[in-house]
């Protein structure tokens, strides 16, 4: 974690210290959050010792544009940005964003409907600072004709396979939002549970709210040095980060030294 936090404030947290006569310039503004879903995530990641682990991810629904990712990270870039621009340009101090940053446990965010309409983009600074892009990806649901009542409402149950896992989804059509956690969505309704058939991901609705337009989360986007690259690529790049963590900062003898290789489990299997 020591790790971790030390590289992301670096890659996070630095260009948001100092000040500037510009108002994020590194940080493009490109939707404002109509929707805010929050869900829990349990998650195995070593499929050896299948030790859960959790975290707190975040949805931002916009106009055009949504945002997927672990909500600290969220919740730092948006204070990040909005302290900015409430105050011409000046930026936030240290302890105003690392109480989000050092809750972080995931660092890519995928964003839909950018750069164009029907692709999806997926970030992350600690992979090299790569993305790339695709078509939004399709899941085939399948209508079970059951029902499950999550937090008093009345959802639908249906099931997929998709890129190496079989999955249970339940949503509610009484939320007609066509979205859910992650790459899912494209049902008539907001996902509301999700979960693969090994169990090692498990999503459940945590909370659900419309934003104020005016104060409320900005949908953004930080490309600043950033390399487009193949979706292919990208995976071959995460899974040789994991493989060898110390090329997150292969200047630090010390991390050459100690860091071991970390579990690769990801969502998408292929």
């Amino acid at each position: 974690m020591r790790i971790l936090l030390s590289l992301l404030i670096s890659f996070i947290a630095f260009p948001l210290f100092g000040k500037s006569n510009k108002i994020d310039p590194e940080c493009t503004p490109i939707d404002r959050a109509r929707y805010k879903v929050v869900y829990t995530l349990n998650f195995i990641e070593d499929t050896i010792n299948r030790k859960i682990k959790n975290a707190t991810t975040m949805l931002l629904i916009g106009d055009s544009i949504s945002i997927y990712g672990d909500k600290c990270l969220l919740d730092s870039d948006s204070v990040g940005y909005d302290f900015r621009r409430l105050n011409n340009g000046e930026r936030p101090g240290p302890m105003e964003i690392l109480p989000f940053i050092s809750n972080i446990k995931f660092t890519y965010s995928i964003y839909k409907g950018y750069p164009e309409k029907n692709t999806i983009t997926k970030h992350d600074n600690l992979v090299g600072i790569k993305c790339y892009k695709e078509s939004i990806p399709k899941q085939n649901w399948i209508d079970t004709g059951r029902s499950k009542n999550i937090r008093g409402l009345n959802c639908k149950e249906v099931v997929s396979s998709y890129r190496g896992r079989d999955y249970v989804a339940y949503y509610c059509p009484d939320i007609p939002l066509s979205y859910g956690p992650d790459v899912f969505g494209g049902l008539p309704g907001l996902i509301m549970e999700l979960q693969d058939g090994k169990l090692e991901y498990v999503w459940n609705i945590a909370g659900f709210e419309t934003c104020d337009y005016d104060t409320d989360h900005t949908i953004t986007i930080n490309l600043k040095d950033s390399e487009w690259i193949s979706r292919d690529k990208y995976r071959d790049v995460e899974l040789n980060f994991n493989n060898n963590p110390w090329l997150l900062n292969p200047n630090d003898e010390n991390l050459k030294k100690f860091a071991k290789p970390k579990p690769y489990n990801p969502v998408e299997k292929y």
